[in-house]
This record gives structure tokens, C-alpha cells and sequence, in this order.
């Protein structure tokens, strides 16, 4: 099983030593708390053992009622499997153990109901992770008392069906908090009441579909908010509520059932937003200025989309952005006013769309373009002037892309041969069936040749063609 909150989450001071002991490796932590001001006792990651005192994983032994199976596969970490006794058992064990641990992850078996309070009392822990795959229900006492703060707390892959917030409420230290994969269907008012210095949340793979007004009103300092595997399509309204996280720097969106234009009303603005991710929904559209209050986002995801428009100005605002991933969508064609005001992107995917030609209008508009990914489209010809604008360009992919090997193609086939990419995994010719199956940096730029009457007169039919593609609706 593998959990969000984990040793990482909590971070020890450690370091290595070799002796002449069994063991070739032993943690311990390198000062003393005599050594530090009171006031800088409370924000240490963990509860601190004496200096001097090697530390070991805590020896936990179980009973006629409970068993106990543990170990330390980190160091300050201890992961148990057991049933309800044996937690009981597991806490006692640790109150009175000479070596303190910050991450406890426990798997219980057979758990519905947290139903003892204070279980952990006058335990020192940092991180806390508890998972059942049953548990529906958590008592409104189950985390008072533990000595630490508890900073991290996961119920991962349980059966809740809300937010256990009675229990969570008097958790202020807590900071980062996984409830990803139980069955909780709506975000409520005082879900997170008491929780002000929450940091990171992650509600992935839920049934959400809904998000009361004031859920997040109280979570300034939240700077990652994973949603994805929820229904938030089904109550789209509930996404502008997002906006009282000011803080926010990640929000993940995937697989939400959102369909639809991707506009100016879908999200309200965030302005510290930098990574967005809208992968896997159902989105038919990007329009004019839908994402304009978003000026520093860096990185944006909107694959395995049904996207076949994007109109211009579509990502006018987004100046600050980097990476622009667009891949396994419905595209056609781009005009050039589409990705106007992307002046730092350095890397685009448009892999597996449906783009029958590489264009100026696709590279002109990106000054800062290091990146671009056009494997799997239906590429056959290359414009003249395609390549001019792509005096940073370092990568390109065109890989299974039908390219029509003639005449037409000869500006590009040269422009390849005298490029400075690192990486360059280009397409391999179709046509003429002399060349099929040919990848075209290894074709002879002199036998790229071609009756130029119907070349030209075929490729101003295509252009004609995706020029009424481009233009929106």
C-alpha cells in the first residue's frame, strides 16, 4: 500500500555512522535539545531522543488478545499491521519506549468504527497514518492527546463517507492531510474548521461532487489541493469556490467528468496558482481569455481531453506560463492568434490530435519554444516557412506522422540537416511509395523532387482545408 503522508512528509535529521556493531548503519539524531532554545523545541520535526543514545526501531511485542507485527524500514518510521487490540496494545508500547518515532503507519484489519478515545495519548508523533479499507467512522476523541504536534495525517483507502472534521478540529499544528480513496461525496462548511495551517490536502478518488461555499474559507496557507477521481463535473459552480485558497500553487482537477468550453466562468481566478492539471475530463473547447486571471501559472495539462477548438486568444494572460501539455485530443488545426501571449512556453505536447499540417502558425507565436511534441498526428506536409520562428527549438518529435516525401517537404528535410536539436525523432515518408517507410533524415535532400504543378495545387487545397478548421465557431 502505498501512502502520501509518508517519511518524506516528516522529515528526521539523521546522519550515518560505521562501527564495529552488527548493524553497519545507525541513525541518531546529531544535537541535543539542551542545545536549543525552548522556543525552537516545538517546530523540531521530531520528538527528540538523547544525542548521545544510538537509536533503534522500537522492539513491540504482541499478546494473547492482540497480535503485533511491525518494523522500521526508515529510520524514525514504524509501519504495523494489526487489528483494533493490537493498537491499543501498539500505543501503550510506544508511551513507554526509550526510542521516540515521528511516522507511524498502521494497516488494521477488521475496522469500521475508531471508536476508543485518546488512543494515542502522551504519545510523541509527528505523522500519522491509519488504514483499514473499512474504517466508516472516526470518534470525535481519537487523535487528542498525542505529543508532537501531529503535522501529517493520512486515512488513506478507508470507507469514509464525509470528512471526519469532529476529529480533526483540534488538529491546528496538523499541516498536511490525506483522505485519498475513501467514498466521501461533499465537501461541508466546517470540514476543516480549526485547520489554518494546512498546507497540503489530498481528496483524490472520492465521489465529491459537490463543494459548500465557505469549505476552503479558512485554508490560507493551502498550497496543494489534489481532487482528482471525483464528480465535480456533476456541480460545476463548486469549482469557484476554489478561489478562497489563496495560497494555492498545485490544484489537480483530473478525471472529473467536467465537460463542455473551458472559459472564463468554469474556475475563478487564482492568483498564485502555478500548476494546473485537467487531464482526463471531457473538455470540447478552450475559449477566448478562459484562464486570463491566472497569471502565474507555470504549467498547464489538459490531456486526454475532447478539445477540437481552441479560439483565439484562448491562453491570453498566461504569460508566466512554461509547459503546455495538449496531447490525445481533437485538434485539427492552430491558428496563429490561438497561442498568441505564450512568450515563455518551452515546451508544447500536441502528441496523438488529428493535425494534418506543421505550419508558421504553430511555432511563429512561441519565441522561447525549447520542446515540441507532434508524435501521432496526421502530418503529410510541412509549410515552407514552418521552422523559421524555431530559433530555440532543441527537440522535436514527429514520429507517426504520414509525411508526404516530395518536393514540398525539401525547405523542412534541409532545415533538419542544419538544425541544432539535441533530440530529433522525426517521421518517416509515406509517399512517394519509392520512399515509404524512409525516415526522412536519412532521405537524400536531392531525390525529395515532385511534379510542382499538382504539389502546389494540392497543398493549397489542404491549407484551404485547415485554415475553415482553425477559425472558430
Amino acid at each position: 500500500t502505498a501512502y502520501v503522508v509518508s517519511a518524506a512528509a516528516v522529515p528526521v535529521t539523521t546522519t550515518t555512522i560505521t562501527g564495529k556493531s552488527k548493524s553497519a548503519v545507525k541513525y541518531f539524531n546529531k544535537s541535543t535539545p539542551k542545545k536549543r532554545k525552548a522556543e525552537q523545541v516545538s517546530s523540531l520535526p521530531l520528538p527528540v531522543d538523547d544525542g548521545l543514545m544510538e537509536w533503534k526501531c522500537p522492539t513491540i511485542t504482541g499478546s494473547r488478545n492482540a497480535e503485533l507485527e511491525c518494523g522500521c524500514d526508515l529510520p524514525h518510521t514504524l509501519r504495523c499491521n494489526i487489528d483494533l487490540h493490537g493498537l491499543l496494545l501498539l500505543a501503550d508500547r510506544l508511551r513507554t519506549s526509550p526510542y521516540s518515532i515521528s511516522l507511524l503507519d498502521c494497516s488494521l484489519r477488521n475496522v469500521t468504527f475508531l471508536s476508543d478515545a485518546k488512543i494515542f495519548n502522551g504519545v510523541s508523533l509527528h505523522g500519522l497514518v491509519i488504514s483499514s479499507g473499512e474504517i466508516k467512522r472516526v470518534h470525535k476523541s481519537t487523535f487528542l492527546g498525542i505529543k508532537g504536534p501531529l503535522k501529517a495525517l493520512g486515512l488513506p483507502g478507508n470507507a469514509l463517507l464525509s470528512v471526519p472534521w469532529n476529529a480533526l478540529s483540534t488538529l491546528g499544528a496538523l499541516n498536511r492531510l490525506d483522505l485519498a480513496t475513501n467514498k466521501i461525496k461533499a465537501l461541508g462548511t466546517a470540514d476543516f474548521v480549526g485547520l489554518t495551517n494546512l498546507v497540503y490536502l489530498e481528496l483524490s478518488n472520492n465521489q465529491i461532487s459537490s463543494i459548500s461555499q465557505r469549505t476552503f474559507s479558512n485554508l490560507r496557507k493551502l498550497e496543494v489541493l489534489k481532487l482528482g477521481g471525483n464528480r465535480l463535473g456533476d456541480y460545476a459552480q463548486s469549482l469557484r469556490y476554489l478561489s478562497q485558497c489563496l495560497s494555492l500553487r498545485q490544484l489537480d482537477l483530473t478525471a472529473n467528468n467536467l465537460n463542455g468550453p473551458l472559459s472564463a466562468q468554469t474556475l475563478a481566478g487564482m492568483r498564485n496558482l502555478e500548476s494546473l492539471n485537467l487531464n482526463r475530463n471531457m473538455i470540447k473547447s478552450i475559449q477566448n481569455k478562459a484562464l486570463a486571471n491566472f497569471s502565474r501559472l507555470v504549467s498547464l495539462s489538459l490531456r486526454h481531453n475532447q478539445i477540437d477548438v481552441l479560439q483565439d486568444h484562448a491562453f491570453y494572460g498566461l504569460g508566466a506560463l512554461d509547459s503546455l501539455d495538449l496531447s490525445y485530443n481533437g485538434i485539427v488545426a492552430i491558428s496563429s492568434s490561438s497561442l498568441q501571449h505564450l512568450s515563455r512556453l518551452t515546451v508544447l505536447d500536441l502528441t496523438h490530435n488529428f493535425l494534418r499540417a506543421l505550419t508558421s502558425d504553430l511555432i511563429a507565436p512561441l519565441p522561447s519554444l525549447r520542446e515540441l511534441r507532434l508524435a501521432g498526428n496526421d502530418i503529410s506536409i510541412v509549410a515552407r516557412n514552418a521552422m523559421d520562428g524555431a530559433r530555440e527549438l532543441q527537440s522535436l518529435q514527429m514520429q507517426d506522422n504520414p509525411l508526404s516525401c516530395d518536393c514540398s517537404i525539401r525547405p523542412f528535410a534541409e532545415w533538419l540537416q542544419v538544425s541544432q536539436l539535441h533530440s530529433s525523432l522525426t517521421a518517416s515518408c509515406v509517399t512517394p511509395p519509392r520512399l515509404e517507410g524512409a525516415p526522412l533524415l536519412q532521405v537524400p535532400v536531392e531525390t525529395l523532387s515532385c511534379d510542382m504543378d499538382n504539389v502546389e495545387k494540392d497543398n493549397a487545397n489542404i491549407m484551404q482545408h485547415l485554415e475553415t478548421f482553425a477559425k472558430p465557431n
